[in-house]
């Protein structure tokens, strides 16, 4: 749904390159929630059930306002803080854009570099955002570009071996665009996806998709979709998991109106793990019917419910802090998604991601 994944970076290359510095001060931040050791009873009870342990890895989205980026002190302080969040760090990329001297997108490389050495796992994914490409060049985008995307997952392959790499990013967008679009982009899917298993077998290899299209359920879009589950097939045994944005908003009033079959319409399909890629519900807007602190709360357990039914990989939440992103993403609906309101105080919904990093992940 977000349009601005590489926007972000070309921001920061417009105004001079790279994010700022860590700030070697290092300012207060939120300390790092380690699970707690040993067998015991339940340490929280987030969303009023008790869990002795949790099944799925939690994270945060590498989603933050340029103007954090490009200060030390802030992004010194959401480094140091990305094990808090959880076990995941999400980086969601353009295949093409910025790449290092590897061929490697910047982002993606940043990612890798700041959770180097405090155990979180990136997840990472790499893809083409449909309405950046003209016209006329949609039927053909993935074949023009099928050596190059594939050069560009390799680099990432041989360069960090990821535990996570995802082959697009909501990719059935480009099903809704043009639908021989979407067979070349699944042709260069699985044919890159047998090139990072020739060169390591050990990286999970997944499908974006964006769950809202693929249910026909996203008016606040202005579109007019169509469900079209029967397009995961084309995907059969060439994925690992399946990268899920999930915002159920563009065609849902409150949280309780997700259905419990949000997630096995998916796997019911594909049987494969799920990785919910990016998620969250506004606090505030006035293009969804229910924006307040507590539907954030609601959906949150409202989807760690649904959840229960499949085989989940882990939650990424979609950003950790509210900002002005209006003219970013297209849409000032994500101005107020954050975990936290903009100036880093949290909200109710950070109350509870805590709680939930607070109980023991099952081995």
């Amino acid at each position: 749904m977000r349009d601005g994944w590489a926007v972000l970076v070309l921001i920061l290359v417009a105004c001079g390159g790279d994010p700022a510095t860590p700030d070697a001060t290092r300012p207060d931040a939120p300390a790092p929630v380690d699970a707690p050791a040993g067998d015991g009873p339940a340490v929280a009870a987030p969303c009023g059930t008790p869990m002795a342990s949790r099944p799925f890895d939690l994270g945060i989205a590498f989603a933050l306002h340029p103007d954090r980026l490009a200060d030390g002190a802030l992004l010194t302080a959401f480094i140091d803080s990305l094990p808090g969040y959880g076990e995941l760090f999400g980086v969601q990329s353009g295949w093409d854009v910025d790449p290092d001297a590897d061929g490697v997108p910047l982002t993606v490389a940043l990612a890798f570099a700041w959770t180097a050495s405090d155990g979180v796992t990136v997840y990472a994914a790499i893809g083409a955002e449909p309405g950046a490409v003209a016209p006329g060049e949609l039927d053909t985008y993935w074949q023009t570009h099928a050596a190059a995307f594939q050069a560009a997952a390799l680099a990432i392959v041989d360069a960090y071996h990821p535990r996570y790499l995802s082959l697009g990013i909501e990719s059935n967008r480009w099903y809704v665009a043009s639908a021989p679009a979407f067979a070349a982009l699944v042709a260069v899917h699985r044919a890159t996806y047998d090139a990072i298993k020739a060169a390591d077998p050990s990286v999970q290899v997944g499908a974006g998709i964006q769950l809202d299209y693929m249910r026909g359920d996203a008016e606040l879009t202005g579109q007019t979709l169509t469900a079209h589950f029967d397009v995961l097939s084309m995907f059969a045994g060439k994925v690992d998991f399946l990268a899920v944005s999930a915002y159920p908003w563009l065609g849902m009033d409150r949280p309780a109106d997700v259905p419990a079959t949000y997630l096995t319409d998916l796997t019911d399909r594909l049987d494969v793990p799920l990785l919910v890629s990016e998620t969250g519900w506004p606090s505030d807007s006035t293009l969804v019917a229910t924006a307040t602190e507590q539907a954030q709360v609601d959906y949150v357990c409202r989807l760690i419910d649904v959840a229960s039914q499949v085989d989940l990989v882990g939650i990424v939440y979609g950003l950790p802090f509210d900002g002005d992103f209006a003219g970013i993403f297209g849409t000032p609906v994500f101005d107020h998604l954050g975990l936290a309101r903009a100036d880093g105080t949290p909200k109710l919904v950070g109350a509870l991601w805590d709680e939930l990093r607070a109980v023991p992940r099952a081995p």
